[in-house]
């Protein structure tokens, strides 16, 4: 099979900025003035905090997070945990807090700040919010005047759970839902997602036209008894298979029963990805979907970039030598060593 098309090209990028948070929550409890929420200053390495924080850069002052919230127009983000602190806590810490595009949600789309909620260490702020000392996990959210946009819940967990709460407060405060984020939720909702098969003449043409549709969380071109086909993953709940079925009839897909599908090679896998600027940039699977269809209909996929992946994008269109050398169309996981690497985050 001999496919010739022109290497996609990435538009200039500009770096995304990096969050103005304050430092990262010590053990022991410490008093930032507003100035220190500025940009110019000294964030720690999230690697550097304890694991019950995850990955996300917090900051420590409640009132400076609302000056900035207020100054930046953004809604802010309040962790109360314990630290050090249980199983749960640290899973809390390892899941959700650690997930690459809920990290740059919370750190962009709003001003996080954590409290330490051992007694001791919280500085007033547990009677200030009425929280429970020594308690598991609980993220509220505020907006910039200090009315809380979401009623308070425990027992929210789990990455899928803080993904509908971010997305849920963001509409509740009157805010656009960043599409990186409101496609990390749909992906990561509880639950397996629907299947189907399609055949069709180019399955890089089908991987191009099934991705593009909403509700769709994944594809894979492959081989099914000789033929060409596409499996898509999507939720039903937001993509009927009748639609479904209708959009691949419309773009000349034919749907298939059941059998065994053979994965097609690397390099037929996301044509129109791996053969753009974008491919060494870690994205999850709904994404690559996404910016796969777009850079076939001759658009630069960003839409779907989280600020991170915006910004280490950036960096590997400034350093061709160092894309070249790296894997094409990586998973999600290795976003964070990757933007420690360019020096992104």
């Amino acid at each position: 099979m001999t496919r010739l098309l022109p290497l996609l090209a990435l538009p200039l990028l500009a770096t995304a900025a990096a969050p103005q948070t304050a430092p990262i929550l010590q053990v022991a409890p410490h008093s930032q003035s507003a100035a220190e929420t500025q940009p110019a200053a000294a964030a720690q390495s999230a690697a550097d905090a304890p694991a019950e924080l995850g990955a996300v850069r917090w900051g420590t002052d409640v009132d400076a997070a609302f000056a900035d919230a207020r100054a930046r127009d953004l809604p802010v983000l309040i962790l109360f945990q314990e630290i050090p602190g249980c199983a749960t806590c640290v899973a809390f810490g390892g899941g959700p807090l650690s997930h690459p595009l809920l990290v740059d949600a919370i750190e962009h789309a709003f001003v996080p700040v954590a409290v330490n909620n051992r007694p001791t260490l919280d500085d007033g702020q547990l009677a200030r919010f009425g929280e429970p000392a020594w308690n598991n996990p609980v993220v509220r959210l505020f907006a910039a005047d200090g009315s809380e946009l979401l009623p308070r819940r425990d027992g929210i967990w789990d990455a899928p759970a803080i993904a509908r709460r971010l997305v849920d407060a963001l509409s509740a405060d009157g805010r656009a839902i960043p599409d990186y984020l409101a496609l990390a939720e749909i992906e990561l909702r509880a639950g397996a997602p629907a299947q189907a098969t399609y055949s069709m003449a180019c399955y890089w043409s089908g991987e191009a036209a099934l991705g593009a549709l909403d509700g769709v969380v994944a594809t894979e071109a492959g081989w099914q008894d000789g033929r060409e086909v596409v499996t898509v993953r999507y939720r039903g709940e937001l993509l009927a298979r009748e639609a479904l079925d209708a959009a691949a009839a419309g773009a000349q897909c034919t749907s298939r029963a059941g059998g065994d599908v053979r994965a097609a090679s690397d390099d037929d896998r996301k044509y129109h990805l791996r053969r753009s600027a974008l491919a060494p940039v870690p994205l999850s699977e709904a994404q690559a979907a996404r910016v796969n269809a777009d850079l076939a209909r001759g658009h630069d996929g960003l839409r779907w970039l989280s600020p991170t992946q915006r910004a280490v994008a950036a960096a590997l269109a400034d350093d061709p030598k160092a894309a070249r050398a790296l894997p094409a169309v990586p998973g999600l996981a290795a976003l964070e060593a990757l933007a420690a690497r360019l020096g992104v985050r």
